[in-house]
């Protein structure tokens, strides 16, 4: 199945522990059949919570048997495990923090909803203080707001999702946000003035847009991936209607591909995708599953995988490993 958005995980981890609240003690199978999901992702999803603990000034809190989950795969929530609790007693003052701070992260991370705003609103009123969660800004970010702010352009070089060189943009930039960990700017592109429609809230990332014959599209641009940023002189009225999308969709290509390789080199690829299984081969190597969007990141993949992983399937990705590697190795000499 495709990567789950943080949205999406939230939104399954929350079923699935009201799930065993109404029920009681269910066996996994049944829970993932009742989500729509395998028991695997299921089992991913849960695991950070069934060994739950942290550390306060003074001590460890060890919250590990407030979720169990016993060896015939059922799992069960212990009768006075902590979230229970603080539906009936007030948190201490540390634990109000931590609660409040993770909620802020959440709403700011994931869509809200209205009962995580009452809870936020609780905390805020149990402290009897403000919190306030800021996200580490890249300085092209105040320059974006600048130009927003006074109607003109921005000007940058911008490295695409799959483009192998970065190449010139100037952009009308309607909203700066933060989403997913990454700082984003939702501007049209001043060569579409007559381009395609706009994709609306839950367009694609990177400046790929749908056709339309209208409106210049709304596309949303990674800071981290501009360089030479300034500000340029075409004035123009921004928008006031443009919101952050609750997800991207993504309308590239998928590959799953299947790898022998040692575990180092499956944990430390750095190269986005998903690892759906992993089989312990017994001679110090590792059987992957892998998925991975898009040609440009298939191409980073293969390579990144090193000349000592073995490509199982599919067959003809062997070849395009040699070809692209060889390529790479003729820019670099």
């Amino acid at each position: 199945m495709p990567p789950l958005s943080k949205q999406q995980k939230f939104e399954l981890l929350t079923a699935t522990f009201a799930l065993v609240e109404e029920r009681g003690p269910t066996p996994l199978t049944e829970i993932a059949a009742h989500l729509g999901i395998d028991v695997g992702t299921l089992r991913d999803l849960i695991d950070p919570l069934l060994f739950l603990e942290y550390r306060t000034p003074t001590d460890i809190v060890d919250m590990s048997r407030a979720f169990l989950l016993d060896e015939a795969g059922v799992l069960r929530i212990d009768e006075g495990h902590w979230l229970r609790n603080l539906r009936s007693v007030p948190p201490s003052d540390d634990d109000a923090l931590r609660l409040l701070l993770a909620a802020e992260v959440v709403a700011a991370e994931i869509t809200s909803s209205p009962a995580l705003t009452s809870a936020r609103a609780k905390l805020a009123e149990l402290l009897g203080a403000p919190v306030t969660v800021e996200a580490t800004a890249p300085p092209e970010v105040r320059l974006a707001q600048q130009a927003i702010l006074s109607g003109r352009s921005l000007r940058c070089r911008y490295l695409g999702h799959e483009d192998d060189t970065a190449r010139d943009r100037e952009l009308l930039g309607h909203l700066v946000f933060h989403r997913w960990g990454r700082w984003y700017l939702a501007a049209t592109d001043a060569a579409d003035a007559t381009g395609p429609a706009d994709p609306g809230p839950g367009g694609p990332p990177d400046g790929e847009g749908d056709a339309g014959p209208a409106t210049p599209a709304v596309k949303y641009f990674r800071f981290e991936r501009m360089s030479q940023v300034r500000l340029g002189d075409l004035r123009y009225t921004p928008r006031d209607d443009v919101r952050p999308p609750e997800w991207f969709r993504i309308d590239r290509p998928t590959t799953r591909l299947r790898v022998r390789t040692v575990p180092t080199v499956i944990e430390y690829l750095t190269v986005p995708h998903v690892c759906s299984t992993l089989r312990d081969l017994g001679d110090g190597r590792v059987e992957a599953e892998l998925v991975v969007v898009g040609d440009r990141m298939l191409d980073q993949m293969l390579v990144a995988l090193g000349p000592t992983t073995e490509i199982v399937e599919p067959a003809e990705l062997r070849e395009r490993r040699r070809t692209w590697a060889a390529e790479l190795a003729a820019r670099i000499c």
